[in-house]
């Protein structure tokens, strides 16, 4: 490239000048990159670190807040898994905060507790009914609701029963998808 600073400002004056297919292309993108499952691991956790600063990432990538890579909580959350749980799953199951976000106070990024509510040892994955039943109760609030409520927690094998999930796969094989 001979002069990058031309280009750029030509670059520039196309996006200023053509809205519409900026938007095209960029919903197009989002879309391409939306449909597997680190665009969607992705997407989540942008807009879940954004939801807890209140907006006020400043324009910073969420891996940079956290101090981890998509990959690293990709493995981290392989981990958590349990029986019937694989990426091809994931409309199904959500990250949770293992302690809850809404019990945790923090002022910024750089906060302790902040650092603490999104480390990979707080994270995990849940059936989403799971998750939605579990609400802001704490690792021992959870625990004991799940002793006296078994009936209530999400069934993987009855609700995968008829589907053509392969439910022999072991927990966290399949992940080769990115």
């Amino acid at each position: 490239m001979e002069n990058p600073e031309k280009v750029r400002a030509a670059h520039e004056r196309w996006r200023k000048n053509n809205p519409e297919k900026v938007k095209k292309n960029s919903n197009k993108y989002a879309k391409k990159i939306g449909a597997t499952v680190m665009g969607k691991l992705n997407r989540r956790m942008s807009s879940g670190v954004r939801q807890s600063l209140k907006g006020n990432k400043n324009g910073r990538h969420w891996e940079t807040l956290v101090k981890y890579t998509l990959e690293e909580l990709r493995a981290s959350l392989e981990k958590t898994f349990t029986p019937y749980m694989c990426w091809a799953n994931i409309s199904e199951m959500q990250v949770d905060h293992d302690f809850p976000k809404s019990r945790l106070i923090f002022d910024s990024a750089e906060d302790p507790t902040f650092l603490y509510l999104w480390s990979l040892g707080n994270l995990k994955m849940l059936w989403k009914a799971d998750n939605n039943l579990k609400g802001d109760m704490t690792p021992w609030e959870w625990a004991e609701f799940k002793k006296e409520h078994p009936e209530q927690l999400f069934d993987p094998e009855k609700f995968y029963k008829d589907k053509k999930i392969v439910s022999e796969t072991p927990v966290g094989l399949s992940t080769t998808e990115k």
